[in-house]
């Protein structure tokens, strides 16, 4: 790991240096942006300051991480602008943040460097940006949580509902090496969910106990609606 942060934490103080050759035509962020296609005249338009930076990033960290890949793949500079193009078009609908996230996320992960689909994918599954802790995180908070799961107080609620769905009895009883598929498949089907807009709530159950409704037997009914005439003189 802290290999990983030597090489990472170069790349900042090249950002500065490296900008006069990396201000290519990458189109504007657009955050709403439900698709990927490539829209021409949103490419056409000047990046912003931080998505510049954030595509000069991930460029920066890759040559580092990834020298002898990185040469093989952007030989001459000519390539390497083509290249810096090509990515910031297909990565402007992500914010810069989570650019340099998956960025990070991909030296640390990825023993070869990452094509653009790649990255793009680790972009899709960024958590953080909508306060998604990883799935192993979530598994072992799903495992420690008090009773009663509806109250305790949840990272996210994509983490109750995705050991709801595993079993909480499961959880607690069987071993990691078998639980923890089972809970990573709903826990990403959840935050795919999350991803898309949909909202997650946690409906806590009232402490007052429903008590059943159990009627009279009919002889006490009669002697009840005899009482009740006498009184009301019907």
């Amino acid at each position: 790991m802290k290999k990983v942060q030597h090489i990472i934490n170069p790349v900042t103080q090249q950002i500065s240096h490296s900008s006069n050759d990396t201000r290519t035509p990458a189109g504007r962020t657009n955050s709403n942006r439900a698709d990927s296609n490539y829209n021409e005249q949103t490419a056409n338009q000047i990046p912003t300051a931080d998505m510049v930076a954030a595509i000069t990033y991930l460029f920066g960290a890759f040559e580092l991480a990834y020298h002898n890949q990185f040469k093989r793949a952007f030989g001459d500079l000519e390539s390497l602008k083509s290249a810096k193009r090509l990515w910031a078009m297909q990565l402007n609908r992500f914010k810069p943040e989570q650019i340099k996230r998956a960025t990070d996320q991909a030296i640390q992960t990825n023993k070869f460097m990452p094509t653009l689909p790649e990255l793009v994918q680790m972009c899709e599954h960024d958590l953080s940006e909508h306060g998604l802790p990883d799935d192993y995180s979530a598994y072992v908070e799903a495992c420690r949580a008090n009773s009663p799961k509806e109250k305790y107080k949840w990272t996210h609620p994509a983490v109750y509902w995705a050991g709801r769905a595993t079993g909480w009895f499961l959880l607690q009883s069987e071993p990691e090496a078998k639980v923890f598929p089972i809970f990573k498949r709903n826990y990403e089907q959840l935050c795919a969910k999350v991803r898309d807009g949909e909202s997650l709530n946690i409906q806590v159950k009232s402490d007052v106990p429903q008590l059943e409704s159990i009627p009279l037997p009919k002889e006490d009914q009669i002697k009840h609606l005899e009482a009740l005439r006498k009184k009301t003189g019907l």
